[in-house]
C-alpha cells in the first residue's frame, strides 16, 4: 500500500519505514465511519491488536473504568457472562487486558498463534461495539447495596472494591493529590478510575449513555502489530465493525480548560496510615505544569526532552539535583512519584521527598530552587550528560518484555500517546531518532538544558508546593463518609428496591454460561516448537563459566554469583538491604556519587539479585553430578553495550575488592529509602506478601524468600532503622566479606561474535577481583531449616491454639487479602500437571464466580507449586477475606469433581499452554539457562511437561479434584492481611496470631 490508496473504504494516510523496529507503518482511516487504523507490519509472529477510545473524564464516578469492566461481561455474538475469563482459560494469549486512563480506554491483546489471535480479536471487537450492558452486570461490576446474614448493609462492586484498594495506599493517594492540585479547571481534578466516595452516585442510565457517546467508530483507534497481512485484518474490521454498527457516532473533542483561577501554590493534604501515623513517610513535592496544552507542542521532541531532563536531574541518587537534595538532609529519600508525567493533556514535572518534617516545607522549596539556580548558572557536567545518554542509548537498543508483556505494548502506548491528541500515530514511536535529534540540539547549543530549566521551571508560575501526611484519621473519616453515603442511598432507595436490584444481579450471575459461543483452539492447533534454552558449562582456570549464545543486539549480560548459604540464619536478614547497597556505595577509594556516575555512563544496569532455589527430591539425587543444585546465591548482574564490557568488569572488581562501608551517612540515607520502600509496597502488593508468608514452612527456599522479601523483611527493615549505624555498617561489611570469600561462578550471555572478547575480559576480571572457586554446598539439615523458620517468627497477639486462620496482619485501608496453602502433587509427575490444569480451570470459572463476581474481590488465584508440593489459594482487594476462604471448599465439593468432557479439558489445556509458547528475550533465555543449574531445570524436563500436559484427560482432573478436597481437609496454613475494622471478636478468637505491621 502507498499513500492515498483506498482499500475497501480505508484510505491510506501515510506509509513509512520505522527502522528502529524493522517495521513498515501504515496509517489508514475508513472514510465513511471514521475508524482509524495504524499497523506496524513486520516478521514478528506475536501479533497484537488494541481498540482505544477517547473517553474524557467528566467526574469521579469511574464510569469509563466501569465500562472497561462491563463491556467484557457479554456481547451480542458472545452472550457468555464473562467471555474475558473464558478467553483467559482457553486461549494461548501472551497478553490479555484492558485499562482506563484519564483521556482514553484501551483493550489490547496478543497471541503468537494466528487462529487464536482472531478468536480474541473477534470477542474483543464484539465486546466493545456490541456489549449487552445488562443491569445485573452493572450492579456486579460497579456498585450495589448488600445486606449480609447479620443484616449489616455495605456497598459492594468489583470496581468499587478495586478503587478502595487503590485509596488504601498512601503513595497512590499522595501522587494523585499532588497532580490534582495543578489541574484545577481541567478534567484531571477527577479520578478516572473512580473515587469510592463518588462511584455510588453513578446511575445505570448515565453508564449506558457514556458508552453510546464514546464507544463508536468515529472515536476509535485500532493499533495492529505483527506479521498478519494488513488486508486480512481490514477485511475482519469491515465484516465485524463498519458493516455492522448502526451509527458511526462523533469524534470526541476534549473539553477546553479553564485556567482563569491561579494555581494554589501551597497545599497540605492527608492520606491513609496505620493506627500510628509515620512521619518518615510524610511526602513534600514541588510540581510544575510544564504545558497548558500538549496539542500545541511538538509532542515528540517535547516529550523526549523532558524524559531526558527527568533522567538527567534525578534519574539516580548521583544525579545533580537528587544528590544535593539528599545531602541537604531535608528529607529521608526521594519519593517514587518523582518524575515527568507526559501522558496527559497538561504535562507535569515533579520532585518529591519522603520524611520532610512538618514546618520544613518552605525550606524544602527554597533548597530545591537554589539547586536548580546553581545548575543553570554552572551548567551540566560532561559526566552527567554521558550518564544520561548511556541510559537512553542502552534502553533504545535492548530487546525486552516489560512486565512479561510483548514489546509491542510499549509501541502501542507510544502510538496512542500522540494519536488520541490528533497527531499521527507514528509521531512518538521512534525514540532513537528523536534522541539523536536532541543530542544534535544540545551539541549546537550547549546552554539548551539550562535555558529550558529556567523557562519551564524557574520562570514558570504554574507550580505547587504540596505536602501529604499519613493520617489514621484520614481513613476513619473515609469510613464515616462511606457509611453516610450508604445510609443516604439506602434511605432513598428503600429495602424493596435494594432487594430487587440484588435479585436482578443474582439472576444475571446465575444465568447458565454459554461458554461454547466463545471460540477456542484445539490441541491440533497448538504449535509444537517449544522454546529451546542453551547454556554450556565451561571452565576459566578453576572458576566455573556458563555461556549462553544469543542474538542480543550488541549487548552483553554478565552474572557473577556467590553462594551465601554458609551464613548463619540471623545473617540472612541483612541480605536484601546488603543487595541494595551494591552500586549505591563507593569502592576502591572512589566516593559513592562518583562511582554511581561512572556506572551510569558505562552500564545499562548494575546491581545484585539474591536468589534461593527449591529443588525436587528427585533432582537432589543428582547432587554429585551438579554441586550447584539448591544453593542460595548472591548474583552480581550487569548489562552493557559490548564496547563497554571492560569498564563494567573493572567497576565490579572494585566492588568485590573494597566496597566502602565506612560512609555511614550514605548507608543511613539508603536505609531510610529501604524502609520507606518496604512499607509502601505492603498495601499494593499485599497478596504477594500473604503468599510468601503462608508458604514459608514448605521448604528451605520458601523460608529464605520470606526472609529476603516477605513480611519478615518489612518488619526487620524497621528494626535496622533503630540500630546504631556504625555497628550496622560493620555487621554488613562482615557478612559481605563472608559472601565474597565463598567463591564465585560466572555466566555470560552475548552474541556468538562477542563471546571470545567476553571470555578474554572475564579472565582479566577474575585476576583483578582475585576470585576463587565456590566453596562446597553445606548440608541442609533440619536444625538449619528450623533456625531459618525461627527467624521468620514475628511478635503479635496470640489467640486460638487450633486456629482457623493462622496469622492476620493489620494493614491500613478498607479491603483484605487472603492466602491459604495446602498440599498438592510433586513436580515432575503427571498428577502435578493435572493439578495445574484443574487449578487454572477452577480459578477462571467457579472460584472467579464465587470470589470475584459474587464476592466483589478484584482478583482470585489458585496456583500450584509442584516443586514444594503445595498450592496457593489467594484473593486480592477482597471486601470479605474471611468469607472467601470458604469458597475453595465449596467449589471443590459442589462442582470440582464433575467429570470434565473432552472439549472442556481441551480448553483448559490450551489455556495452560500459553506459558509454553510465550516468546522470551535473549537475556531471559540466557538467565533461565544459567539458573537451571541451580534448580534442576532442563529442556528435556520442559518437553516432558508439555507431553504430560497434552495427555491430560477428564479423569485426571477428577482425580486432582479429589486430591485437593482431601488435602484441604488436612493441614493448611492461612494468612490474611486486612484492616483492623475487619477483625471482629469471632475472627479474633479463631486466629492464631494477630500482628500489627509498622506501616
Amino acid at each position: 500500500m502507498k499513500k492515498n490508496d483506498v482499500y475497501k473504504g480505508f484510505k491510506v494516510i501515510s506509509v513509512c519505514n520505522i527502522k528502529d523496529y524493522d517495521s513498515t507503518a501504515i496509517y489508514l482511516r475508513h472514510e465513511e465511519s471514521g475508524l482509524e487504523v495504524f499497523k506496524m507490519l513486520n516478521d514478528d509472529r506475536e501479533n497484537l491488536f488494541s481498540f482505544a477510545f477517547r473517553t474524557p473524564c467528566e467526574n469521579s464516578t469511574g464510569v469509563a473504568h466501569a465500562l472497561e469492566h462491563t463491556v467484557l461481561c457479554g456481547s451480542k455474538k458472545y452472550p457468555s457472562r464473562d467471555p474475558f475469563m473464558t478467553l483467559a482459560n482457553q486461549s494461548v494469549n501472551t497478553y490479555l487486558n484492558a485499562y482506563t486512563c484519564p483521556e482514553h480506554t484501551v483493550f489490547p491483546s496478543s497471541s503468537p498463534v494466528k487462529a487464536d489471535f482472531y478468536n480474541i480479536f473477534s470477542v474483543y471487537t464484539d465486546a466493545v461495539f456490541f456489549p449487552r450492558l445488562q443491569k445485573g452486570a452493572f450492579l456486579q461490576e460497579c456498585h450495589r447495596i448488600e445486606k449480609n446474614e447479620d443484616g449489616k448493609l455495605s456497598i459492594q462492586g468489583v470496581v468499587y472494591n478495586e478503587m478502595k484498594g487503590n485509596y488504601s495506599s498512601f503513595e497512590n493517594v499522595a501522587a494523585d493529590t499532588m497532580n490534582q492540585v495543578l489541574m484545577q479547571g481541567t478534567e484531571y481534578v477527577y479520578d478516572s478510575g473512580g473515587d469510592p466516595a463518588a462511584i455510588p452516585s453513578l446511575t445505570y442510565e448515565a453508564f449506558k449513555d457514556y458508552h453510546k457517546r464514546y464507544y463508536c467508530t468515529a472515536n476509535c483507534l485500532v493499533f495492529l502489530y505483527g506479521d498478519i497481512p494488513l488486508e486480512e485484518e481490514l477485511d475482519f474490521l469491515i465484516s465485524n465493525v463498519t458493516s455492522q454498527v448502526s451509527s458511526f457516532g462523533t469524534k470526541t473533542k476534549y473539553p477546553a480548560p479553564d485556567f482563569s483561577k491561579e494555581v494554589e501554590h501551597r497545599v497540605t493534604a492527608y492520606g491513609p496510615s496505620g493506627e500510628s501515623s509515620d512521619e518518615s513517610r510524610r511526602a513534600v513535592s514541588m510540581e510544575w505544569r510544564i504545558s497548558n496544552d500538549i496539542q500545541k507542542e511538538d509532542i515528540a521532541s517535547f516529550s523526549m526532552f523532558f524524559f531526558f531532563l527527568d533522567e538527567l536531574l534525578w534519574g539516580d541518587d548521583s544525579a545533580p539535583v537528587a544528590k544535593k537534595m539528599l545531602d541537604s538532609q531535608i528529607g529521608s529519600d526521594i519519593a517514587p512519584y518523582t518524575g515527568a508525567d507526559l501522558n496527559g493533556r497538561y504535562p507535569t514535572l515533579c520532585f518529591s521527598m519522603n520524611g520532610v518534617k512538618k514546618g520544613d516545607e518552605e525550606k524544602f522549596k527554597e533548597t530545591f530552587l537554589s539547586v536548580l539556580r546553581e545548575l543553570v548558572k554552572k551548567g551540566i557536567s560532561k559526566e552527567d550528560l554521558e550518564r544520561t545518554s548511556m541510559t537512553f542509548d542502552f534502553n533504545n537498543r535492548e530487546i525486552k518484555r516489560p512486565d512479561s508483556s510483548p514489546y509491542s505494548i510499549v509501541l502501542m502506548r507510544r502510538a496512542i500517546k500522540s494519536w488520541i491528541f490528533g497527531f499521527a500515530p507514528d509521531t512518538c514511536i521512534s525514540y532513537r531518532n528523536q534522541f539523536e535529534k536532541l543530542k544534535e540540539q544540545i551539541k549546537s547549543n550547549p546552554n539548551l538544558i539550562q535555558e529550558r530549566i529556567q523557562h519551564y521551571l524557574l520562570d514558570n508560575e504554574n507550580w505547587s508546593l504540596v505536602s501529604v501526611e499519613p493520617s489514621a484519621e484520614w481513613a476513619k473519616q473515609r469510613n464515616i463518609q462511606e457509611q453516610q453515603i450508604l445510609d443516604k442511598q439506602y434511605s432513598e432507595m428503600g429495602e424493596a428496591q435494594v432487594l430487587d436490584e440484588l435479585k436482578e444481579m443474582h439472576d444475571f450471575q446465575s444465568t447458565k454460561e454459554d461458554d461454547n459461543s466463545v471460540p477456542h483452539l484445539h490441541k491440533s492447533d497448538l504449535p509444537s516448537d517449544i522454546v529451546v534454552i542453551n547454556c554450556e558449562k565451561e571452565q576459566l582456570g578453576d572458576i566455573p563459566l556458563f555461556v549462553s549464545k544469543e542474538p542480543t543486539n550488541g549487548i552483553s549480560y554478565c552474572d557473577v554469583a556467590f553462594p551465601f548459604d554458609t551464613l548463619d540464619a540471623e545473617e540472612y536478614l541483612y541480605i536484601s538491604f546488603l543487595a541494595r547497597l551494591v552500586s549505591q556505595l563507593g569502592a576502591d577509594g572512589m566516593p559513592w556519587h562518583e562511582m554511581m556516575s561512572r556506572l551510569g555512563s558505562v552500564s545499562g544496569g548494575f546491581g545484585v539479585m539474591p536468589r534461593s532455589f527449591d529443588v525436587t527430591q528427585e533432582d537432589m539425587k543428582k547432587l554429585g553430578e551438579n554441586p550447584f543444585l539448591g544453593r542460595d546465591i548472591f548474583i552480581f548482574r550487569f548489562k552493557c553495550l559490548d564496547e563497554k564490557l571492560h569498564d563494567n568488569f573493572e567497576l565490579l572488581a572494585s566492588y568485590l575488592r573494597a566496597m566502602d562501608f565506612s560512609d555511614t551517612k550514605r548507608i543511613s540515607d539508603l536505609l531510610a529509602s529501604h524502609v520507606n520502600d518496604a512499607k509502601s509496597s505492603v498495601v499494593p502488593e499485599a497478596h504477594i506478601y500473604a503468599m510468601s508468608r503462608s508458604i514459608r514452612n514448605a521448604s528451605h527456599n520458601r523460608a529464605v524468600q520470606e526472609i529476603l522479601s516477605g513480611l519478615t523483611a518489612v518488619v526487620f527493615a524497621e528494626k535496622m532503622a533503630k540500630m546504631n549505624i556504625d555497628e550496622l555498617a560493620k555487621k554488613l561489611e562482615r557478612i559481605y566479606k563472608k559472601i565474597i570469600a565463598n567463591g564465585a561462578v560466572i555466566h555470560i550471555t552475548a552474541e556468538e561474535a562477542s563471546i571470545a572478547q567476553f571470555k578474554n575480559e572475564t579472565k582479566i576480571f577474575i585476576q583483578n577481583a582475585k576470585l576463587k572457586p565456590p566453596v562446597a554446598r553445606p548440608e541442609f539439615t533440619k536444625e538449619r531449616n528450623d533456625a531459618l523458620l525461627q527467624v521468620t517468627e514475628l511478635n503479635g497477639e496470640s489467640n486460638a491454639k487450633t486456629p482457623d486462620i493462622d496469622e492476620i496482619f493489620v494493614i491500613p485501608g478498607t479491603v483484605g487479602f487472603d492466602s491459604k496453602v495446602f498440599a498438592s502433587s510433586p513436580y515432575g509427575t503427571k498428577e502435578s500437571i493435572a493439578d495445574t490444569v484443574f487449578a487454572r480451570c477452577l480459578s477462571t470459572t467457579d472460584l472467579w464466580d464465587k470470589v470475584r463476581t459474587v464476592g466483589g474481590a478484584y482478583g482470585v488465584y489458585f496456583v500450584p507449586n509442584g516443586i514444594v508440593n503445595s498450592t496457593y489459594f489467594v484473593t486480592y482487594r477482597d471486601p470479605k477475606p474471611v468469607a472467601s476462604l470458604k469458597a475453595l471448599a465449596d467449589s471443590l465439593n459442589e462442582d470440582g469433581a464433575e467429570l470434565f468432557d473432552t472439549e472442556e479439558v481441551e480448553k483448559a489445556i490450551t489455556g495452560c499452554y500459553s506459558s509454553v509458547i510465550t516468546p522470551r528475550t535473549p537475556a531471559a533465555k540466557g538467565l533461565t539457562g544459567f539458573l537451571w543449574f541451580f534448580n534442576g531445570g532442563s529442556n528435556d524436563e520442559e518437553k516432558k511437561r508439555v507431553l504430560q500436559l497434552l495427555s491430560i484427560d477428564g479423569d485426571d482432573l477428577k482425580d486432582s479434584c479429589l486430591r485437593y478436597r482431601k488435602s484441604l481437609a488436612e493441614k493448611t496454613y492461612t494468612v490474611i492481611l486486612c484492616p483492623a475494622s475487619m477483625i471482629d471478636d469471632k475472627i479474633r478468637k479463631s486466629t492464631g496470631k494477630i500482628i500489627n505491621l509498622p506501616l
